[in-house]
């Protein structure tokens, strides 16, 4: 999510230098002496990003810019939601009968989140479409599945706040009367 206090070594750093992390300028760049600069990481995304030192004026030589493959890792955040199960499985249900399961999310982060459920398949939300869940709460998602015809039947619930998404995999089958 950026904002890590980094140091890079080299040589030649002038200052008034800038400093790319994956593709997006740094902050609070320091050129501390000519062989050391600091800087504050940018947001980007989980993975290793290149990073990019340019002096100011620069002007294609061997000199004025040094990029180093993969020499930063921005680690994912960590999860703030938890659910109770990652399938639900409604087993066999008679066309047109109705069958309910549920599960539950529970918010393992220190703050309020706003929690949005998103259901795809055949599936119905019996609980409401989008909650506030306080630091350390849980709460039950109810589900329904009402075949209307007969043969397997998937769909998923995505459970996503602001800081990122999990998925509830929905299975079952609709059966002839």
């Amino acid at each position: 999510s950026g904002g890590t206090a980094v140091t890079m070594s080299g040589t030649h750093f002038q200052n008034g230098a800038s400093v790319m992390i994956g593709g997006n300028t740094a902050t609070q760049i320091n050129v501390a002496k000519p062989t050391t600069i600091t800087a504050t990481t940018p947001p980007g995304a989980a993975g290793t990003a290149n990073v990019t030192v340019m002096n100011p004026g620069c002007s294609g030589s061997p000199l004025c810019a040094a990029t180093l493959a993969s020499a930063f890792t921005y680690v994912a955040p960590p999860p703030t939601l938890e659910i109770s199960t990652p399938v639900l499985d409604f087993g066999a249900v008679k066309i047109g009968k109705r069958r309910k399961r549920s599960f539950s999310v529970r918010n393992i982060s220190n703050q309020t989140q706003t929690v949005n459920p998103i259901l795809a398949g055949p599936f119905q939300l019996r609980s409401a479409t989008s909650f506030t869940l306080k630091a350390g709460k849980r709460k039950t998602v109810k589900v329904r599945f009402v075949p209307t015809t007969a043969g397997p039947a998937n769909g998923a619930v995505s459970i996503s706040s602001a800081t990122g998404s999990l998925q509830v995999q929905l299975t079952g089958s609709g059966v002839a009367r």
